[in-house]
């Protein structure tokens, strides 16, 4: 199973990954941007990554959290405009995955995000960016091939996982054996 974690920044996806990779032992990929890469040319540099997780998931099987994917990049490369087209991304998507993907979403109020952002700035999303990026996640989500859980960012670990576990889809992932 691959559990692709999006959401806007400061939203809890990160701390929410590291406590279940701590659960249920799923590894965690999180990525990195290389330091000479221009920003126009991220989706591109993330697409490919993109692609080469999803083959060597279906080559190899193996389980992972994903902390940020593809839909983080169409979200984040649509910043300021819609500049690049849905259907660069819907091609993730038709790829023959032959396990599981749920895309696992993290959402928070704007007063949490504000106040998460001024304790922590980020160089990626300012304060004023929070409604065009949720409404650019609900946008991809609409149309979204894989199942879509929504998760509060903004509530203790404890919360999140009893939330959890009334998903059908993650419930097996969390239930000790």
């Amino acid at each position: 199973m691959l559990l692709l974690f999006e959401g806007i920044d400061r939203s809890g996806k990160t701390a929410f990954a590291q406590n279940l990779s701590q659960q249920i032992g799923f590894p965690i990929y999180r990525k990195t941007v290389p330091a000479n890469l221009v920003w126009s040319e991220y989706h591109h540099y993330f697409q490919g990554v993109g692609y080469g997780l999803l083959e060597l998931h279906n080559q190899f099987q193996f389980n992972a959290i994903i902390d940020r994917s593809f839909v983080s990049d169409w979200v984040y490369s649509n910043r300021e405009k819609d500049v690049k087209s849905l259907s660069i991304w819907r091609d993730w998507e038709n790829r023959d995955v032959t396990r599981r993907v749920v895309v696992v979403y993290f959402h928070v109020p704007f007063p949490e995000f504000e106040k998460r952002l001024h304790e922590r700035p980020d160089p990626y999303m300012a304060i004023g960016d929070y409604n065009r990026f949720t409404a650019l996640y609900e946008q991809y989500f609409e149309f979204c091939r894989f199942p879509v859980i929504r998760l509060p960012g903004h509530v203790p670990w404890k919360e999140q996982i009893a939330l959890s576990q009334s998903e059908p889809l993650l419930r097996d992932l969390l239930t000790p054996t």
